[in-house]
């Protein structure tokens, strides 16, 4: 369970350009479901992304995971929790040019005391799932746009956590890719996982196995309201 209470975001706090991302926002989430974060450029659907993943720091406001308040942890702590609790799927993928399919998914392992016969196992598992493990020895940059999105995808699942992230997945894919990616997230939420999507693209928002619509504009949210 992720909760944000009075969150807001101030970057470049007393200077010529500082900036309100995000004003006062509150929202919970957990469990099965699917949430989309919907609004235009600007809106703050990033940051506070990024806030619910513990990657960006609030200004003001509480991130509880699982009842407990991490705003303040020190970054040491924020990684483990980013570890265990979220996986992250990046606009741009954010794959590593010039290693391998198999090198790429194996990161967010490398840090951690999984054995290497374990590694390989979790690898070689879910990229079958993925439906990309043809390409496993493959170096990232000669895959298509939709062989990247799925190795981005196993990349984000890799430690199997419990909420996933998504940063406008379908922004570099066409009308049928995004079909089969929208498709892939709508199975891993029927598998158990949470799902939040930052998105201004009506093949994500008007989907009709989102659960949640987060309306945002200005750093604010406007609106919460179950899909239909």
């Amino acid at each position: 369970m992720v909760k944000v209470e009075g969150i807001s975001k101030v970057y470049n706090a007393g200077m010529p350009d500082e900036m309100l991302a995000l004003s006062e926002v509150s929202l919970e989430t957990g469990g099965a479901e699917m949430v989309v974060l919907k609004g235009p450029s600007g809106s703050g659907k990033t940051t506070l992304l990024g806030i619910i993943g513990c990657m960006i720091r609030p200004t003001q406001g509480k991130v509880l995971i699982d009842g407990k308040d991490v705003v303040k942890l020190p970054e040491r702590f924020l990684t483990q929790i980013r570890r265990k609790t979220f996986g992250f799927i990046f606009q741009h993928f954010n794959l590593i040019p010039g290693i391998s399919v198999r090198e790429n998914v194996c990161l967010p392992l490398y840090p951690t005391q999984v054995p290497v016969a374990v590694m390989k196992d979790r690898v070689q598992k879910i990229l079958i799932e993925m439906d990309v493990h043809h390409k496993i020895n493959t170096e990232v940059t000669r895959l298509s746009g939709g062989e990247r999105q799925r190795v981005a995808i196993a990349r984000a699942l890799i430690n199997d956590p419990d909420i996933l992230l998504a940063d406008e997945p379908t922004a570099h894919l066409d009308s049928k890719l995004s079909e089969v990616l929208i498709d892939t997230l709508k199975r891993l939420c029927e598998q158990g996982k949470t799902i939040i999507i930052a998105s201004h693209d009506p093949l994500v928002y008007d989907n009709p196995f989102v659960h949640r619509i987060i309306q945002m504009r200005h750093g604010k949210v406007i609106d919460q309201a179950s899909s239909s």
